[in-house]
């Protein structure tokens, strides 16, 4: 790749508070935890011409897809990005993994930018490196994961269990499983339904806000769920599942903050002290979108199995992960009847059999402890993707 340079614009002029876009994005909570960044990198757009001509400059956009985007950029910075063969609007959206990408391309048009000269970045594996729609995209999975590790070793009242104080403190446990649920997903509506049904749940700590969050996206939560269930009527009992009363009410755990995107309150952490692992029910059902639930698995040592895309498991591996497969029987779960059998098997095996199960796994806890907190998340990688993708 060519040496390159991110371009920024309507930055607040505090030289005493961070650098942030548009009062609202701020480049250390997006950029800046990566093991090498430099915000060396970083000019603002006044620069730009003064820039050798042969530098690859990436205006930088930041947004929430899969939302249609504020596009924050001036006709001038527009026109240089559709005339100049070395600069790019860059769409940073490491929150996401879904897109609409035929809406998505007749929007940018209508913006008036060249399809050719945008590059597009979320957490979806599978659109990597690739062009759709006439935009190059290039995926940053592990952002989640980099993104929660740097607000753990900075942030206040954020909590983690060490491996030894959880062995140590073993004879805490007074249920079999954890699982927490916030924004309103399908798989979490099926999965709460085994929970009950096979009775796991009086035996477990659980959270279910799916209502709450429902009403404050706008939905009709009842008219949500028929409708989402009629998608997939074939796997699992439609009817009994859409009426059963329980699923439309909240059940109250953890406290729940909506004005964030993610909840990382330390009121959590009793709860991960007293279970024997967790269920983590991931933010997608059809992607391998590994976000911060499955890494409060992780911190707060916990043995965990992840509900999600079918290959979930697989990427937990690629980053060097260690699986639980001896207590769950599953390598994953991705549908409905994997998910009931999981919930029987759980609800079969007595609570004293599981703290044994810690006691078994106590290395792969410790590795995956120890992973989370030394791997290298470099966005050198990244910048080396945008290069190839834009270059070849």
């Amino acid at each position: 790749m060519n040496d390159f340079k991110i371009i920024i614009s309507e930055t607040n002029n505090n030289p005493y508070k961070a650098l942030t876009i548009k009062n609202q994005f701020d480049i250390e909570s997006y950029l800046g935890f990566f093991d090498d960044f430099k915000y060396s990198l970083l000019w603002k757009s006044e620069f730009i011409d003064i820039l050798p001509q042969n530098t690859t400059k990436l205006v930088l956009n930041i947004c929430h897809l899969p939302h249609t985007p504020e596009i924050y950029i001036s006709q001038d910075l527009k026109n240089k990005i559709n005339n100049d063969s070395n600069t790019f609007l860059w769409i940073f959206s490491p929150h996401e993994a879904i897109l609409d990408h035929n809406n998505f391309a007749v929007y940018l048009k209508k913006q008036g930018f060249r399809l050719d000269k945008v590059i597009v970045t979320n957490s979806d594996y599978r659109v990597d490196g690739s062009t759709i729609t006439g935009i190059k995209y290039v995926s940053c999975p592990e952002w989640w994961e980099a993104y929660y590790r740097h607000l753990l070793k900075t942030k206040d009242d954020i909590s983690f269990i060490t491996p030894d104080r959880r062995i140590k403190n073993l004879d805490a446990i007074e249920k079999k499983s954890l699982c927490l649920n916030r924004n309103v997903k399908i798989h979490r509506v099926w999965s709460h339904y085994y929970l009950l049904t096979t009775g796991l749940y009086e035996d477990s700590f659980y959270s279910y806000h799916l209502p709450t969050m429902a009403n404050k996206d706008g939905l009709v939560f009842k008219e949500w769920i028929r409708e989402e269930l009629g998608k997939h009527k074939n796997d699992f009992p439609f009817n009994k599942i859409k009426n059963t009363k329980r699923l439309f009410k909240d059940r109250p755990l953890d406290e729940i903050d909506t004005d964030y995107v993610i909840n990382l309150q330390s009121n959590i952490k009793e709860y991960f002290e007293k279970s024997a692992l967790s269920i983590v029910t991931e933010s997608l059902e059809t992607h391998d979108f590994l976000t911060e639930k499955t890494f409060k698995a992780i911190v707060h040592s916990h043995p965990f199995i992840t509900i999600g895309g079918s290959d979930i498991n697989s990427r937990l591996k690629e980053r060097g992960y260690k699986l639980y497969d001896e207590i769950f029987g599953f390598e994953h779960i991705d549908n409905p009847s994997d998910c009931k059998r999981l919930m029987e098997r759980l609800n079969n095996i007595s609570k004293n059999e599981l703290i044994e199960y810690n006691l078994q796994t106590k290395t792969k806890i410790e590795h995956n402890w120890n992973n989370f907190f030394t791997r290298k998340i470099c966005f050198h990688d990244l910048s080396t993707k945008i290069g190839q993708t834009l270059y070849g």
